[in-house]
């Protein structure tokens, strides 16, 4: 199980999320305003490849008020990584990291705002 409270560093600012839930369905750890919060669920594929889904989701301000409430509404901005391995760890713990790297040098501003707009 990862540190409880789990700590994330967003635009500089160092936040803590604590554990809100945790479950059949994965530990979910969030802020204390709930603006910010971390979703992990294991699990392992039907052909037996072990999973684990990682997911860090951040609330903005919405300009338009909320129709309900009359308050200022949020929109949640969600990224995140899919890990998918063979149970063989040792060649897991040596080749994630590097595919890792490899991602997150292709999702560079450009792809990025490309993937956003609905290029697949």
């Amino acid at each position: 199980m990862l540190t409880d409270p789990m700590s994330v560093t967003y635009n500089s600012t160092s936040l803590s999320l604590a554990r809100t839930s945790s479950g059949s369905e994965g530990t979910t750890y969030a802020t204390s305003d709930g603006l910010f919060s971390a979703k992990v669920v294991k699990s392992t594929t039907v052909s037996g490849m072990r999973r684990v889904e990682i997911l860090f989701t951040h609330l903005t301000p919405d300009p338009t008020p909320d129709p309900f409430s009359g308050g200022p509404a949020t929109q949640p901005n969600s990224f995140g990584f899919v890990y998918e391995f063979n149970s063989n760890e040792f060649y897991s713990l040596t080749d994630i990291p590097l595919i890792r790297t490899a991602l997150a040098a292709f999702v560079t501003s450009p792809i990025e705002a490309r993937l956003i707009a609905g290029e697949a």
